[in-house]
């Protein structure tokens, strides 16, 4: 269920994204006769890039996030108990 709500919203998005292109490609038609078209189509194209390369950045670094607190943890639970085992030694 959860895999077809997910597809659903892609789809939905993809197409509110195609209908604001469309409208501003129609208005630009009106209003320029055609002539700011290739801007538009431009300035899509580097949001894409743009949006795909923040996409990937966040992804690596979310990855690099938890290879950090996953380091911090083991060295805590590492600390936690080598200073157990010294009380115990002591007492």
């Amino acid at each position: 269920m959860e895999i077809v709500l997910q597809i659903l919203m892609g789809v939905g998005l993809v197409a509110v994204t195609i209908l604001i292109s469309n409208r501003a490609h129609g208005v630009s038609t009106l209003a320029r006769g055609g002539a700011t078209n290739p801007v538009l189509s431009g300035a899509e194209s580097v949001l894409s890039v743009l949006v795909s390369i923040i996409a990937i950045s966040i992804s690596i670094f979310a990855v690099c996030l938890l290879v950090v607190l996953m380091f911090v943890a083991f060295r805590v639970l590492c600390q936690y108990k080598n200073k157990r085992n010294n009380n115990r030694a002591s007492g």
